[in-house]
């Protein structure tokens, strides 16, 4: 639990993704953590066709 009391639900640490597009190798993720809390509304956000 936190220190608020609240739940962990989802936990998330140096998440990376890497791809090939034309030869070159494109970094989508570097990296990226996070924790989302029982009860927290979390939006996924990017471009269409990014990949969510």
């Amino acid at each position: 639990m936190s220190e608020k009391g609240t739940k962990e639900i989802i936990k998330v640490s140096d998440l990376r993704r890497e791809f090939i597009v034309g030869g070159e190798k494109v970094k989508a993720l570097r990296g990226v953590s996070f924790t989302i809390q029982e009860g927290e509304f979390v939006p996924i956000m990017g471009t269409s066709g990014s990949g969510k």
